[in-house]
């Protein structure tokens, strides 16, 4: 950066004369965020900027911004009083100082926190990550006609914020709220996060045990969803675009009104974020009007002793990825073993299939279009080895054992909860809900292999294969187009790959990390290797065409998915041994395979990399 480049203190500089005061304040005001002052660097960006020359002292003590947006980052109760005398008539930012990396966050000082009510005309934000009781400060204050972000956790309990006693905030845009469900009256808030009290709901067992309401210290709150309180606040935030509600408590309200009569219209809003282990969670998402191309995201868990979520909610995802508004579905395993559902519009969305559930978690705008996504364990606590403190193991690879088992045998075990969860919600045998409405793209490049044999059931002797390819055969009934991996497929007897995967409804498939990995390998051009994929992959074609299905359209890609990256990552660097060049080899042995294939799709497109980079 430039101030680093500056050694010599005078203001002739070489630096010094190519910079403007307008750079030098762009500079400052960039410094400012990024080396707050801290514990640990109580001065932060005002020992740096003060310590270079003279001019830069000069612009800085002028710069009124750079002074209001510092006004609660210094600890020192006089640098507080000199950053807010130099802000002059600028908006005051109390955003705390960072406290340490073992206990990340930002803190205002008590004397700080005082001059909220001294300031309360000027106060832009408040930023305060330590739990204190904040009702009895706010409802003495009552507004804050300039507020336009804050970010504060309490302890007050929830007896202490009558929800017909607002807090006026006509200005405020953004608000981060933990463990605290504070009444505002902000009708300007785009931004809404509210971190809840049930942290722990990832390992937790018993939902329907008995909870306590705790009474003191920084979960002083009910385990009781508040329904009517959200429903109350959210109504008066007509123009909330993200939502974010994190770690929702475990039961329900009793004796709420019906949605006809409780509920929230959120016009405006693009994004929708709900976690936790919760019995409210159906009930609460069935509350919210949301427009058509909104994005959802759910995380939870299911029921003990089931492999189905609370049952409200259950329908309401059931309805929701069934939507006419959705034609495109991906199933997919975590690097976290996690069972992740997601529905999109292809026609609207500016990058179909790219979905983060990490996103509305982030500031940045979400991409267009309407989606779905739901994710729970895709394990059972029970399959995977634990550690000492009873938390479980994740395979790294198929390759690791368990027990008596065999590698194949684990990977076995570690599929069949995966499955079990995924055909509750899908047009199965085993679902009561009906089949997709408008459903043309399946993308199931990351599931998990359970086997790939036939077997006799034990009533009428009908055969049967394992649930994997019937999930994936009702999934695809009304699918023209699929994505589908090559470490999976190539498993599969070809009998099961045309009837179960390449079907007769299939126009165009893409098969990802075919024969395998992009990267540059002595597999790219292994004779054998690709001689067997090319066959094995020929016979499935073939079968289709002599039982008079039309040919479909082949493409051949590269998958960038974080299950196709690890699996990369494991591969040794290649190393170049034949006397040719990698590009004539790789071509060599495609183009015998292109030759294979030919009679039986109606075109080919191979988007894999094909050179030694």
């Amino acid at each position: 950066m430039a101030l680093f480049g500056t050694s010599q203190i005078n203001t002739q500089a070489s630096i010094n004369r190519k910079l403007s005061d307008e750079n030098l304040c762009e500079i400052f005001l960039a410094l400012a965020f990024l080396d707050v002052p801290s514990r640990a660097r109580p001065q932060g960006w005002f020992l740096t900027v003060n310590g270079v020359c003279r001019r830069w002292r000069y612009v800085a003590v002028h710069y009124a911004e750079l002074w209001a947006i510092s006004a609660g980052s210094f600890q020192s109760d006089d640098m507080t009083d000199l950053a807010i005398e130099r802000a002059q008539g600028s908006l005051l930012r109390f955003d705390g100082h960072f406290k340490d990396h073992a206990d990340p966050g930002y803190a205002l000082t008590s004397y700080q926190l005082s001059l909220l009510e001294t300031h309360q005309d000027r106060v832009r934000s408040f930023v305060h990550d330590e739990f204190m009781e904040w009702s009895d400060m706010l409802y003495e204050l009552r507004t804050f006609p300039k507020l336009e972000m804050a970010r504060i956790g309490d302890e007050s309990g929830p007896d202490a914020w009558p929800m017909d006693e607002l807090i006026e905030a006509p200005a405020l845009l953004g608000l981060y709220m933990n463990n605290v469900l504070v009444p505002f009256n902000a009708p300007s808030l785009r931004y809404l996060r509210v971190d809840m009290d049930n942290p722990d709901w990832r390992s937790s067992r018993d939902m329907l045990g008995v909870y306590e309401t705790v009474t003191e210290g920084c979960e002083a709150t009910e385990r009781v969803f508040p329904t009517v309180g959200f429903i109350m606040l959210l109504n008066r935030l007509p123009r909330l675009e993200r939502l974010c509600v994190n770690d929702m408590p475990p039961l329900l309200a009793e004796n709420l009104a019906p949605v006809s009569e409780l509920h929230a219209e959120l016009p405006k809003l693009r994004v929708l974020h709900l976690s936790g282990k919760s019995l409210a969670m159906g009930d609460f998402l069935r509350r919210l009007v949301l427009p058509q191309d909104a994005q959802i995201y759910i995380e939870t868990d299911v029921m003990e002793d089931t492999d189905a979520c609370e049952p409200v909610l259950l329908n309401v995802v059931a309805d929701a990825i069934r939507s006419h508004i959705y034609d495109s579905l991906r199933i997919s395993r975590t690097l976290s073993y996690d069972l992740l559902l997601q529905t999109w519009s292809s026609e609207t969305s500016s990058t179909p299939g790219t979905l983060d559930v990490t996103k509305p978690l982030e500031s940045d705008p979400p991409s267009s279009g309407p989606s779905f996504s739901f994710r729970i364990p895709g394990v059972a606590r029970d399959t995977l080895k634990r550690d000492e403190n009873n938390e479980p193991i994740l395979p790294q690879n198929v390759w690791e054992w368990n027990g008596d088992h065999n590698a194949a045998f684990y990977e076995k075990d570690v599929a069949r909860p995966f499955y079990r969860r995924l055909r509750v919600l899908l047009p199965t045998y085993f679902s009561p809900f009906g089949p997709f409405q408008a459903l043309r793209h399946l993308d199931y490049t990351d599931v998990p292999w359970d086997g790939a044999h036939y077997w006799y059931r034990s009533s009428g002797g009908e055969m049967g294969v394992e649930p994997s390819h019937n999930i994936i055969q009702k999934c695809s009934s009304t699918c023209t187009h699929l994505v589908a991996n090559w470490a999976l497929l190539s498993r599969l007897p070809s009998d099961i790959l045309k009837e179960y995967h390449l079907a007769q409804q299939v126009e165009e498939v893409t098969i990802v990390n075919f024969p395998c990995a992009g990267f540059p390998s002595q597999k790219r051009y292994d004779e054998d290797l690709n001689a067997k994929a090319w066959h094995h992959l020929s016979l499935c074609l073939e079968r289709r065409v002599k039982a008079g299905w039309p040919p479909l359209a082949l493409r051949l890609a590269e998958s960038d998915s974080e299950i196709s990256n690890m699996a990369r990552s494991d591969d040794p660097e290649y190393i170049h041994t034949i006397a040719g060049s990698y590009e004539d080899a790789v071509r060599a042995v495609t183009q015998k395979g292109y030759e294979k294939v030919a009679p039986y799709v109606r075109s080919l497109q191979d988007l894999r990399i094909h050179i030694r980079s």
